[in-house]
């Protein structure tokens, strides 16, 4: 009896060790903060290379090819911020933006996180280039934005590239750190 009582014990630890949970989000941290955010279906995230040389956290690509400069891309970054407004932050940018490239317009994108404070733009030149912008407030416990940007492979971004976006952030969650 004890024997058969063992035995079905080991048994179940094994059954409940085959079946943790897998993780569903990349983690991503450092000084001073970290965050959690969902690979979009058909996507790859990458932390390391990719990510640095885009001047992001984390750098998406389609899963189908590797992340060249003609295929669209996703893009998440850490910024210090100054206040919850994050409104002015994107106004800010956009003024600086027009500085730069005169002939560029906006347009609205109607998108939010489900948590937390956004405010999202399109970047666009006709028949040129798009670039689908949002700053995300995580709220005031936290002493940064996220800063999410598609840029396209075309100069307009098809369904699939938007809806990467949108799961890309609504799914962005900020950890406390100590």
């Amino acid at each position: 009896m004890k024997v058969a009582l063992l035995l079905a014990l080991i048994g179940t630890t094994s059954l409940a060790l085959a079946e943790e949970p897998k993780l569903d989000r990349l983690l991503v941290s450092g000084k001073g903060w970290s965050f959690g955010v969902k690979e979009p279906t058909g996507w790859t995230g990458d932390t390391e290379a990719r990510a640095l040389a885009h001047q992001a956290n984390v750098f998406f690509f389609p899963a189908a090819g590797p992340g060249t400069s003609a295929a669209p891309s996703i893009r998440v970054r850490i910024a210090d911020k100054t206040d919850e407004e994050v409104e002015k932050d994107l106004e800010a940018d956009m003024a600086g933006y027009k500085k730069a490239k005169p002939r560029v317009e906006f347009r609205e994108f109607d998108t939010r996180h489900p948590d937390y404070r956004t405010a999202c733009k399109i970047f666009y030149q006709r028949r040129k280039f798009s670039e689908y912008v949002c700053y995300v407030t995580p709220g005031e416990q936290f002493h940064y934005i996220f800063s999410v940007a598609l840029t396209p492979k075309a100069a307009e971004a098809t369904d699939e590239e938007v809806a990467a976006f949108r799961d890309v952030l609504t799914t962005l969650v900020a950890i406390p750190t100590r």
